[in-house]
């Protein structure tokens, strides 16, 4: 059984008051409450296995019917739908990418499936992703007022400053996938994501990305954050490759009492930065 952590600061009469961040995958479901002073008073993760996302929106139901906490209403609502499924397109060609026959050549669109788009604003591209018909049915019914999030808008928006000269790498790890954010000297490059078998996986693809653009692994910076499959084992192997690794934590400023939630932050950075 995986309980809700709660923090002395929850009270359920004041949910109106309250943020809700609601994140979804193939790999289970979380959630994250944020009071109106920005402290983090409650968070749930139930791990699942999902084998299709076509079984999302029946799994989705069924824990919100479990979950009292979240038929409260609350001030606002960010729903999270972690798609590997997505493509990058600048702004001035979003319009006339619009085209159904045009969107099914690079996504897997079917008549289960639509496309949902976030502006990345500093970088002047949308994310457009693959998005059950049937699961934004069934959110929309839960919560009609809601924002629809992709897990890379937030990387996108807040690209570290690394020195110039330095590769930057973002490794955003998922339930059985990274994404990974290619940029050099706050220059976007490129973003891509990759299934993750074993932790060798992460050092394969970080490496024929790096070679793919000619860059060298000891000018390479990597910044990785999300819930790390194998986790110890992956960061001492990412340490001993790379000169330079640091944890990416959430970029909105929360505030996390560390003997409640017992977690690191960057376990939460999706959760955490939809605020």
């Amino acid at each position: 059984m995986h309980e809700i952590v709660v923090s002395d600061l929850f009270d359920i009469n004041n949910t109106k008051d309250y943020t809700l961040s609601i994140q979804i995958n193939l790999g289970g479901f979380s959630f994250s409450i944020i009071s109106s002073e920005l402290d983090l008073i409650a968070y749930k993760n139930i791990p699942l296995t999902i084998t299709n996302a076509r079984f999302l929106p029946r799994r989705f139901e069924e824990w919100c019917e479990s979950e009292d906490i979240l038929k409260m209403q609350f001030k606002e609502v960010s729903f999270i739908y972690d798609s590997r499924e997505y493509t990058l397109i600048p702004d001035k060609y979003y319009e006339s990418s619009q085209n159904y026959n045009l969107l099914k050549t690079v996504l897997d669109i079917d008549e289960e499936a639509e496309t949902e788009a976030n502006k990345v604003d500093n970088l002047d591209l949308w994310i457009v992703y693959r998005f059950p018909k049937l699961l934004k049915v069934r959110i929309g019914q839960r919560f009609p007022m809601i924002k629809l999030l992709h897990p890379l808008k937030n990387c996108l928006e807040n690209i570290p400053h690394i020195e110039p000269k330095e590769n930057g790498i973002i490794l955003l790890f998922n339930s059985n996938y990274l994404n990974l954010i290619l940029f050099r000297q706050d220059k976007f490059l490129m973003a891509n994501s990759f299934p993750i078998l074993h932790r060798n996986d992460v050092i394969f693809y970080t490496f024929s990305v790096l070679k793919q653009y000619h860059l060298s692994v000891a000018d390479s910076k990597v910044f990785f954050t999300g819930k790390i499959p194998d986790e110890e084992k992956t960061i001492h192997e990412l340490k001993n490759y790379f000169p330079a690794t640091k944890f990416l934590e959430p970029s909105k400023k929360i505030n996390v009492r560390d003997d409640i939630f017992k977690m690191p932050k960057y376990h939460l950075y999706s959760l955490l930065s939809s605020i």
